[in-house]
């Protein structure tokens, strides 16, 4: 046998071990999946979990921009809306899904977060901040010439 056929099983090989890992790997995610009946409360065998339900208000951005939906959807940065119920996370006993802190609004006063709409107006502070400047690097381009010359003119469309 050639060495290129050998290079080549070898290479078909690998490819299908690869797309039989993944594929085994895809199929593991549904195993995240959680089961009926798994958020009851220790302790508490025999008896269902609470039918709390609230009302469903809307969804809303979850970088916190006005923009709000009656129907579940992602914003243009893939990420899932914010589900709003009626009566907020007032009494609301749920551990924080996956990813998810939640600060009760007693923290919050704690912490001295303060909130003020956007206005104009001149600030009263001078700020000092480091920082660099960087080009654009999605605007920045490489001419590599296939000979030796000079450029006389160069248009550019900007």
């Amino acid at each position: 046998m050639s060495t290129g056929a050998k290079f080549g099983i070898a290479v078909v090989t690998v490819a299908i071990a690869a797309a039989g890992t993944g594929y085994w790997l895809g199929g593991r995610g549904n195993a995240m999946t959680p089961v009926a009946g798994a958020d009851a409360v220790p302790g508490k065998a025999g008896q269902a979990p609470s039918t709390k339900t609230r009302k469903l208000l809307y969804y809303r951005n979850p970088m916190g921009l006005a923009d709000t939906s009656p129907t579940p959807k992602k914003d243009p940065m893939g990420m899932d809306y914010v589900a709003v119920y009626e009566g907020g996370d007032e009494g609301d006993d749920k551990a924080p899904v996956a990813g998810q802190i939640r600060i009760s609004a007693e923290k919050v006063q704690k912490l001295g977060v303060k909130t003020e709409a956007a206005s104009r107006r001149p600030i009263a502070k001078v700020v000092r901040a480091s920082g660099r400047f960087e080009p654009d690097e999605r605007r920045t381009y490489t001419i590599a010439p296939k000979f030796e010359g000079y450029v006389d003119r160069l248009h550019v469309n900007v």
